[in-house]
């Protein structure tokens, strides 16, 4: 005699089936890792970090903005004892400034050497805020995007990580005539694909102001630091 099972209890046998069936694992999506740069796309970001170099400056001896920092010899030190250690990362440590344009947005990098050989931990900070309130009454002005952090390992002077690339041939050391002493700029390529620039001004630490209008570290962030092996000392 052949069973015949109404539609309610077919579909209640076949539940059953697909539970007690092993548990089929999820397929990760294939992600690309992030490229280098090629040394023709280098080429090109250090042109333009030039002109923007040069125009800055210009405008500064012109005295239409202020100059940017100028390098402080308490790097020399910082970045020799670091070379000792970590000598890939050394180049790039320091906090690195861009607030010397006339408008918002500053721009604030903190780079961290960590005891992870070819690794460094850069926090990037944007400053949305006008000191003293916008010039025009009633302009809206967009908060402060939250600081972001890249651990970034380098390979022959180059790396790249969450969406920055930096290259040891994009830190430029330049002096004007008309200058007291040189900067020292290092470019940073962006997800946007732009080149930001930034001129060192001192050691970077973990409970200092990366700018004036900033708050230090949240101590959040301080652990990630450190969870990625970096350090300020």
């Amino acid at each position: 005699m052949q069973l015949t099972l109404n539609p309610i209890a077919r579909w209640t046998l076949l539940s059953l089936a697909l539970l007690s069936s092993p548990a089929i694992a999820a397929t990760p999506p294939k992600t690309t890792p992030p490229r280098s740069l090629t040394a023709a796309e280098i080429k090109t970001w250090k042109r333009q970090m030039l002109e923007q170099i040069t125009n800055d400056l210009e405008l500064s001896g012109l005295g239409k903005q202020p100059f940017p920092p100028f390098y402080p010899a308490e790097l020399t030190a910082y970045r020799a004892r670091w070379a000792r250690i970590n000598p890939e990362a050394a180049p790039f440590l320091g906090l690195w400034v861009n607030h010397w344009n006339l408008f918002p947005p500053e721009y604030a990098l903190t780079v961290f050497p960590s005891k992870m050989r070819g690794q460094i931990c850069i926090v990037a900070y944007q400053n949305n805020q006008y000191a003293d309130g916008p010039p025009v009454p009633g302009e809206e002005v967009p908060p402060n995007p939250p600081p972001r952090l890249s651990v970034i390992k380098l390979t022959r002077g180059q790396g790249v990580g969450n969406g920055l690339w930096v290259d040891r041939t994009l830190i430029i050391r330049t002096k004007r005539d008309w200058m007291k002493d040189w900067v020292e700029v290092l470019g940073v390529v962006k997800p946007q694909k732009q080149i930001q620039i930034y001129a060192s001004q001192g050691i970077a630490r973990f409970n200092g102001k990366p700018l004036p209008n900033l708050e230090p570290p949240s101590p959040t962030l301080i652990k990630q630091l450190q969870a990625a092996h970096c350090t300020d000392t």
